[in-house]
């Protein structure tokens, strides 16, 4: 087996785990409370790193092998796995525990993804990046986001310590994996500059290249709505006044959406050898804007299910098109540095997101709030066609 594919299997026994947890997560909140805020406040913490880790850590990507980073990391999240175990033990009173666990979780879940896609151009030429990042998506989708969150949500209606303990076998396994993957040896690396001016460096290139750092920010306003949908959506699941399903469907719906995701993952590469990526770009969050305003407008679980397959095969075609356009024009020796400021922009996003989703829901509802992300997302194509017009895409 390939080196890549070596990586893309862990990459895909990790996503397992993380598929899980995203079922898991708000499923124990919700189990304590149903307050929007709270349960929010999951996902708060869960994707409150990528504000606070994410640009330290770039240097450090370009600096150290991204391998033996990757595998430190993966063991790092048995930490967060044992925390939450420790909140199941106690039940009602272990919220704060929960919260704790979750920011372990994410920190580890951002440190990885972005070691992910600084060490796919590493083992494959620009040729074929569209294609590799593709399969990378396929098969993170299909386990974190179609199988995991299917099974996290069937097992944690079961037996909550026994769904989080079944989490971290991906976690094992990608692990075992990575250990099978050679690092490079460091007379191979170059020499190591100083941590602050390599932080700056990346910040000026994205300043300078403002296509790139447009995208960035319009990614950053989508997934703030992304993200306001994600910490409120299993309310809207499991409420008796709304949907009112079981906890397991939930994990359900989260499949469905990462059956879109799967899709997309194989049609990406035909549909851009056929349509310019600007086109693409702005289908994807067209897309978007559809999968958060439906639960708003109708209570009907096939539209719904409809609406999330849609959101993850836009979902999947927005990260792919656009890491590929970054891994293709930034230079490798500054591409983890431009990445970490990148995805701050647009990752950062997501605690914001999660409070702010909490916030609308509680002050308004649940209906309200989906359809103002909708709208909010709508919006943000037009200034997207603005910047993809003066952008060479194709």
């Amino acid at each position: 087996m390939k080196l890549i594919d070596r990586i893309i299997s862990a990459a895909g026994a990790v996503g397992f785990s993380d598929g899980m947890l995203r079922a898991i997560l708000p499923l124990l909140a919700a189990t304590v409370t149903l307050e929007p805020a709270a349960v929010a406040g999951v996902t708060v913490f869960f994707s409150l790193p990528w504000l606070i880790v994410s640009i330290p850590f770039g240097p450090i990507v370009d600096r150290y092998d991204p391998v033996l980073l990757m595998r430190l990391i993966n063991l790092s999240r048995f930490v967060g796995i044992g925390l939450l175990l420790g909140a199941v033990t106690l039940g009602g009173e272990g919220l704060p525990l929960l919260y704790v666990g979750a920011f372990v979780l994410g920190s580890a879940e951002t440190l990885y993804e972005m070691c992910a896609q600084v060490i796919v151009p590493r083992y494959v030429d620009k040729e074929n990046l569209a294609k590799k990042n593709g399969h990378l998506f396929g098969v993170t989708s299909s386990l974190g986001g179609f199988i995991g969150p299917a099974v996290g949500g069937l097992l944690v209606g079961l037996a909550a310590g026994w769904a989080v303990s079944v989490s971290a076998l991906g976690y094992v396994v990608g692990v075992l994996i990575l250990f099978s993957v050679p690092t490079t040896p460091s007379e191979s690396r170059p020499q190591r500059p100083r941590f602050l001016p390599q932080v700056k460096e990346g910040f000026a290139y994205l300043k300078e290249d403002r296509s790139l750092l447009s995208l960035a920010i319009i990614g950053g306003g989508a997934t703030v709505c992304w993200y306001a949908w994600t910490a409120i959506f299993v309310l809207a699941v499991v409420d008796p006044t709304l949907l009112g399903l079981d906890p397991s469907a939930y994990g359900i719906f989260l499949a469905v959406m990462a059956a879109g995701s799967v899709t997309g993952s194989f049609l990406i590469g035909p549909a851009r050898k056929a349509i310019s990526m600007r086109v693409l770009l702005i289908l994807s969050l067209t897309g978007w804007a559809i999968w958060f305003i439906a639960a708003g407008v109708t209570s009907n679980i096939y539209l719904i299910g409809a609406a999330l397959f849609i959101g993850g095969l836009s979902g999947v075609t927005w990260n792919v098109l656009t890491i590929t356009l970054r891994q293709s024009t930034v230079p490798q020796e500054l591409l983890g540095r431009v990445t970490a400021v990148y995805r701050t922009i647009t990752r950062g996003g997501r605690p914001l997101g999660a409070l702010l989703g909490g916030i609308i829901a509680t002050t308004f509802s649940l209906q309200s709030a989906f359809i103002a992300l909708g709208i909010a997302t709508a919006l943000l194509v037009l200034p997207l066609a603005l910047v993809l017009r003066h952008t060479e895409t194709d």
